[in-house]
């Protein structure tokens, strides 16, 4: 595994805030508008590791409810810390890079107007309620490192790797015992349409689907999804060098790709097949059930 260089960290990190973060201000003591680079995430390991490279803030919120999990924050203030961050990071922005330009133009002017805080709340509300297209997108496989960094932030916030089993209803020509099927399952959802046609336009591999969300003031979210194991080893090939919250998963998916022996409905799968199949999908359940 290669180590990245400092241009595909900042790419990554780009991926980490178009995913969880935020970019705006907020209004301080005195009515004053002070910048403001947060974001939320149920892994500790990122806001800390943001904190290192750029400093500001970790702080974490109980869970509401029982079972649910511990929200981590990285927060960022101050003009000097934001001008740094943006200057290093938004070249690489994708979905949020508006409020980026937005919050710069901000802190360059010095200016205190109302009218930037009431812009940055509108920049952010719209990506999540402005129309859509997905429609007519060219899409083919970037060699950019930068393009695979990005997206392996976006994996490492708003993605998941998983193992999918599914129980198939026995039929004339299926084995009794050979009916539960195992197939990788990548899924990156509740990401917004720029990012999705960014992804789309550079990524060959997986589909894409509209699906129903309370949680999302449209009402629904797009989700990219991969479960052929051909495109889930390309896929992840290119993200692994760059992932670091789900990159064990992201490995154990690789190796059961490749090792995964097809029969094709052909002959009883072998017991040590089933074995190492089952075996596989506890191991990536226990890994995505695991707090940080």
């Amino acid at each position: 595994m290669k180590d990245p260089e400092e241009k595909e960290i900042l790419a990554y990190i780009a991926g980490l805030i178009d995913g969880d973060g935020n970019i705006g201000m907020r209004i301080g003591p005195r009515g004053k508008l002070c910048p403001l680079i947060q974001l939320h995430n149920s892994f500790k390991q990122t806001p800390v590791y943001l904190n290192k490279l750029f400093g500001g803030t970790v702080a974490f919120d109980k869970p509401k409810k029982e079972g649910y999990r511990v929200i981590w924050k990285w927060m960022l203030q101050g003009e000097e810390g934001c001008q740094n961050f943006l200057n290093k990071v938004m070249e690489f922005l994708v979905l949020k890079r508006d409020s980026a330009v937005h919050l710069m133009e901000f802190l360059c002017k010095r200016n205190e107007g109302k009218e930037y805080f009431k812009i940055s709340k509108d920049l952010n509300l719209n990506r999540k309620i402005g129309p859509f297209d997905i429609d007519n997108i060219d899409r083919k496989t970037s060699t950019c490192p930068y393009f695979w960094a990005y997206v392996s932030g976006i994996m490492d916030t708003d993605g998941s790797f998983s193992i999918e089993r599914s129980v198939r209803k026995a039929g004339q020509n299926r084995q009794l015992n050979d009916l539960v099927k195992f197939r990788p399952k990548i899924i990156l959802s509740m990401v917004s349409e720029r990012s999705i046609r960014h992804i789309l336009s550079n990524c060959e591999y997986g589909g894409l689907c509209i699906v129903k969300a309370s949680c999302a003031l449209r009402g629904s979210a797009f989700r990219f999804s991969i479960q052929s194991r051909s495109a889930a080893i390309e896929f992840l090939k290119r993200c692994i060098p760059y992932l670091q919250i789900k990159a064990i998963q992201a490995v154990k998916i690789l190796n059961f790709c490749r090792n995964y022996n097809p029969t094709n409905g052909l002959a009883r799968i072998p017991e040590e097949e089933k074995e190492y199949r089952e075996k596989c999908y506890k191991e990536i359940v226990m890994l995505n059930n695991t707090p940080s």
